[in-house]
């Protein structure tokens, strides 16, 4: 019991002594290089000390007799040794800042490389350009991990802080005894967090000038090489050497990456298999009521599935990168052809074809960039993760903890990769511009003519879209074709097709003229057989033309559900109007040169056509009838089985006129018109006794084949007026009498203007 008792009041001494201590303070802001140093072995010195301090059982026994949890000696031991850790690294990474500060000021004081004298140098020498490229764009990347660690460590010693400044706060406020041990130990381990987040802020920052010392190494040597090169002639990529050199790399390069994206497909496969046997085993684990079983294996399947959604991502990227290789390959060929053959198209072809790639890879590097700092990040948080006690899931996570090492490698090799690409291909356009300026203006016009030419090509050759036919053969098989139809076809397609129709106008019209002079036909069945003859040269002449664009017409076979209701909708009235048309050619009942009557329009038939007829007024206008009103509509058909019609009209005589000698007068001027057929004769008849007049009506018969039947009235109503003015007969104009009827009579009373 006395033991126990003073060993916790040596505890709360040392905890007492712990808050005591300052929080160890940065070096000056322009320290040298001897007072990091010492300042550090100070720190480090310290934390050892701290640590060496610490006993976990005693720490247990503390923190479980003051109402602490006993596991958390744990978090003593592994603050105080993170502290010690993070300032032994900090001490190897100031002695690497060290160094390479040293290496970087003699490199300055160094004489330039020597320029290359022969292709093997000039090789080597563009080797080392594209490694030191590569080396830059690795250190860049390492910087940005570095600073975005920095920045976490920053906030974490913010937080860390703000905690021992609030736990201090309550510790201070304690007055009992027995909770100021409490508080005293909590203000400890508080302590001990905070100078562990302290080192690591120490360390991130060290690492990110070590970083960026290493980065001014290389763009120091990199500048040195390519000056050397430039000063031999050999920077510019239309060098034979150099580009025979790039494609014998390019060829090693994706025979190595097709390697590795089949060995990952293995791995991908592998881990699917897994998949599906997890999957599996929960379905039957669930079923067996074996619950904390199923949650065991559900939770291996999702660090499997992890895993291979990672490898899945690291094909995908493997075989981007190969498709961006067979670009670049390309254009070194064309520019080993430039080189071989200066000519302005290879220039601008170069020139066209290196922006392409830009574009397309441009964006690429951003995302690769954002996935590494994805994918570093989650390996970071999975190596973090606590190690699982049961053995198969320790191994499922050594498994995603590979795929995701090897995910950063890839993404940490492709970065640097991919802005060397962009270099290079910023250079090739550069140097093609440059080739393309410097040309005289006859070849500056050839060019353009030659671009637009191939400008002209290419959208002529442009694929619109593919038709597919299906043809099976006598044994069943079926043989499947697929046939582009380009913008060139489609164009002369539509010009074929205007001259077809058009021929099929003059041929059908040629054809049934001389049929019509030589057999004498109806002019109404010749048109019907040159509407029959047009259709059936259009229809040849449209499938020959599908036929010559390789259009099946089952390409068409889609369209019928469509077409129906279009039909049944949009065309309805056109479809109507067209077959109302064929009805009417066929049946005759009306045909050119009868006169009809039809929604309140009188007039002779000029031509029936497919969609509408046209009808010629008497007043020389033509009109437009639809054919389904010649159907739907009550229609007068003056001619359809001859052309002799009765009319008649009616005639007023003054009361008094002699009925006798009036009619015999009428039937005169009826028949004194010689328009008026003789048979059937004229008819005149008194008819009623009118209001106001006698009522005579006259009927006569009138053969309307080159006679207007109005001309024939107004000649019969004139020669009617002059036989009335010279027998003196009157004819009856209206009149209205009014008569008044009052019961008083009308006083009528005079008054004098003077009594006005």
């Amino acid at each position: 019991m006395k033991r126990s008792l003073l060993l916790v009041c040596s505890l709360f001494c040392g905890a007492i002594l712990a808050i005591a201590q300052p929080v160890p303070a940065e070096p000056s802001p322009t320290p040298s290089a001897a007072e990091k140093k010492d300042w550090l072995a100070d720190q480090l010195e310290s934390a050892r000390q701290r640590e060496s301090a610490l006993d976990e059982k005693t720490l247990s026994e503390a923190l479980q007799k003051n109402g602490l949890p006993a596991d958390q000696a744990a978090d003593f031991l592994a603050a105080a040794n993170e502290a010690v850790r993070n300032y032994q690294t900090a001490s190897d990474t100031l002695t690497s800042i060290q160094n390479n500060e040293r290496a970087f000021q003699a490199l300055q004081t160094e004489p330039p490389p020597k320029a290359p004298t022969n292709d093997q140098e000039s090789d080597a020498m563009r080797e080392k350009i594209n490694t030191l490229r590569q080396q830059i764009q690795t250190e860049d990347t390492q910087v940005q991990l570095d600073q975005s660690v920095l920045a976490r460590s920053q906030t974490r010693l913010d937080s860390a802080e703000q905690d021992l400044r609030r736990i201090q706060q309550e510790a201070d406020a304690v007055t009992d005894p027995a909770q100021k041990q409490r508080s005293a130990l909590q203000v400890q381990l508080a302590q001990l967090r905070r100078e562990a987040a302290a080192s690591a802020a120490f360390l991130a920052d060290w690492r990110v000038t070590l970083d960026q010392i290493d980065r001014s190494i290389v763009s120091l040597n990199l500048a040195r090489t390519e000056k050397a090169l430039a000063a031999a002639g050999q920077d510019t990529v239309f060098n034979r050497q150099r580009a025979e050199s790039a494609l014998a790399r390019i060829d090693q390069t994706q025979n190595a990456t097709r390697d590795r994206i089949e060995a990952t497909r293995k791995i991908a496969a592998g881990l699917n298999d897994t998949i599906a046997s997890l999957s599996k085993q929960v379905d039957e684990a669930k079923k067996a009521g074996r619950e904390k079983e199923a949650l065991m294996l559900a939770a291996r399947q999702a660090v499997v599935t992890d895993a291979a959604s990672v490898a899945n991502k690291i094909i995908q990227t493997e075989e981007g990168i190969l498709t961006e290789w067979t670009n670049i390959q390309a254009i070194w060929k064309l520019t080993l052809a430039a080189i071989e053959k200066p000519e302005s198209a290879s220039y601008e072809s170069i020139k066209t074809q290196s922006a392409q790639a830009l574009s397309d890879i441009e964006p690429w590097r951003e995302q690769l960039r954002r996935s590494l700092q994805d994918t570093q990040r989650r390996l970071e948080e999975a190596q973090a993760e606590a190690p699982a006690r049961d053995a198969e899931l320790r191994k499922h996570q050594e498994a995603r903890l590979d795929a995701l090492r090897k995910r950063v490698t890839q993404l940490s090799e492709l970065v640097p990769t991919v802005d060397s690409v962009i270099a290079l291909q910023q250079q090739m356009i550069s140097e093609s511009r440059e080739r393309l300026a410097s040309q005289s203006i006859a070849e500056k016009a050839a060019l353009s003519a030659e671009n637009l030419g191939n400008l002209i090509k290419d959208a002529w050759n442009k694929e619109l879209f593919v038709t597919t036919d299906k043809i099976t053969d006598s044994s069943g098989n079926v043989t499947t074709r697929q046939h582009a139809v380009s913008l060139g076809k489609l164009l002369s397609a539509l010009v074929w097709l205007i001259l077809a129709f058009a021929l099929s106008k003059v041929v059908s019209r040629t054809v049934c003229n001389r049929i019509q002079t030589r057999f004498s036909l109806d002019p109404v069945r010749v048109s019907a057989l040159e509407k029959a003859l047009f259709t059936a040269i259009l229809a040849i002449a449209i499938l020959t033309i599908l036929n010559w664009l390789n259009i099946p017409l089952t390409a068409f076979a889609f369209m019928g559900g469509a077409l129906a209701i279009g039909i049944g909708f949009g065309a309805q009235t056109l479809v109507n109007n067209f077959i109302s048309g064929l009805i009417l050619l066929a049946e005759r009942r009306i045909k050119v040169g009868d006169t009809i009557e039809v929604d309140g329009h009188t007039g002779s038939v000029l031509n029936l056509g497919t969609r509408c007829s046209r009808i010629l007024k008497g007043n020389g206008a033509e009109v437009l009838v639809p054919n389904s009103y010649l159907l739907e509509k009550n229609v007068v058909n003056w001619t359809l089985t001859h052309y002799r019609h009765s009319f008649d009209f009616a005639v007023g005589l003054s009361y008094g006129t002699d009925i006798t000698k009036a009619v015999a007068l009428l039937r005169q001027a009826v028949e004194d018109e010689p328009k008026v057929l003789k048979t059937p004769a004229p008819v005149v008849f008194f008819e009623e006794f009118g209001s106001q007049a006698l009522i005579f009506r006259m009927a006569y018969w009138v053969d309307l084949r080159g006679t207007d039947n109005r001309v024939v009235g107004s000649n019969i109503r004139t020669r009617i007026a002059q036989l009335c003015q010279e027998q003196n007969i009157q004819i009856s104009a209206p009149n209205q009498d009014l008569r008044l009827h009052t019961p008083d009579a009308i006083r009528v009373r005079m008054i004098s203007q003077d009594s006005e």
